[in-house]
């Protein structure tokens, strides 16, 4: 009997010495100069959307439950690195497919190179008056640094000019900002917790109030092999806040630029729907649950799975109290997956 104990114990002692140990392992980012990394990005979901009554438009005031769904490729394109690895990243989204299916009707819009060409049931239609170069070639570039945090901002297109402002700029900034530093600085196990705050600045200026809007919590899990490559696997849940009464900040930092309230402003004109935006206040609610997948060895991310739930409320910016007048509020997937990789400089 005490031999077959000594046999059993010897064994499991020996289970233990043979099993692989995972090692800790730092991520970070590489960004290189010229390189772009290109994801197939897949949006499926329901948008519920009221626009105020007082804007100018044939859907203003009614209520519409939208079924959505977003096709195309967004490219993280590294215009350049600093000494401390920080990559300064032009965003674009293009091509993009958008079919949106609402009482019975289809509309699809397809954006390429700053064009878009929308049909409703079929039928070509015309487009509302957007400068759709704003997501397929944006004017602002963003900052982050190798833990995935955005620390600043620049134009695209000339290094040493100020960054673009306008309330589209306050939009991309809601967008990219939310984005939490995804990295700690320290090493990680499988196991580990780490949690992040949304600091968001409220202008291109170096010393712009921050504001914080919510925090992030992610965890490593173990490894995953996917197409033949190990990748470290990061758990992620998310919670994003802004009341109604921090947006006049950002449409302080970023919106004045823009504004444009003239008596020829007309639904064809594109600065409508800035004036409408920075006639109003917004709240922002967003909820955020997913998956990520990083290749520690390239120092890129491979995939994304993410779901999300978002609530947006618009509001007449007025010094009396005021209630609601607009909503847009999402709820579904959105997917990123690196299809193509341009090759870019390395640092040396």
């Amino acid at each position: 009997m005490r031999k077959v104990l000594l046999v059993a114990l010897t064994a499991t002692l020996l289970s233990f010495v043979a099993k692989p140990s995972s090692a800790a392992v730092t991520l970070k980012q590489n960004w290189q100069a010229g390189q772009q990394l290109v994801y197939d990005t897949n949006i499926d979901g329901d948008l519920n959307l009221q626009v105020p009554a007082s804007v100018q438009s044939i859907i203003a005031g009614m209520p519409l439950e939208i079924s959505l769904r977003g096709v195309g490729k967004t490219t993280l394109n590294t215009l350049k690195v600093s000494d401390f690895g920080d990559g300064t990243v032009q965003t674009k989204i293009d091509p993009l497919n958008l079919e949106a299916e609402t009482f019975g009707q289809k509309a699809i819009i397809k954006v390429n190179n700053g064009t878009a060409v929308a049909t409703l049931n079929g039928a070509t239609q015309d487009m509302p008056a957007i400068d759709w170069n704003l997501i397929t070639n944006p004017p602002m570039a963003f900052v982050f640094s190798p833990q995935m945090k955005v620390t600043g901002f620049s134009s695209a297109t000339q290094a040493d000019s100020a960054a673009p402002t306008g309330m589209m700029a306050v939009i991309q900034n809601l967008i990219l900002q939310s984005l939490p530093s995804v990295f700690p600085t320290k090493s990680l196990n499988v196991g580990d917790q780490w949690t992040s705050d949304i600091q968001f600045k409220t202008s291109p200026a170096a010393n712009a109030p921050v504001i914080k809007l919510g925090s992030f919590q992610f965890e490593l899990k173990d490894p995953q092999t996917m197409e033949g490559r190990s990748l470290q696997h990061i758990t992620v849940h998310g919670d994003i806040d802004l009341p109604s009464s921090q947006s006049k900040a950002l449409i302080a930092g970023f919106g004045s630029a823009d504004t444009d309230t003239s008596d020829d402003a007309s639904a064809d004109n594109p600065k409508m729907f800035t004036s409408m935006l920075v006639n109003h206040l917004f709240s922002l609610g967003e909820t955020v649950d997913g998956d990520l997948y990083f290749d520690a060895t390239a120092g890129q991310f491979s995939q994304a799975d993410l779901n999300v739930d978002s609530e947006m409320q618009t509001l007449p910016d007025t010094d009396e109290p005021s209630t609601p007048d607009g909503y847009m509020n999402f709820s579904g997937t959105v997917r990123f997956k690196l299809s193509q990789v341009v090759a870019g400089t390395k640092a040396p």
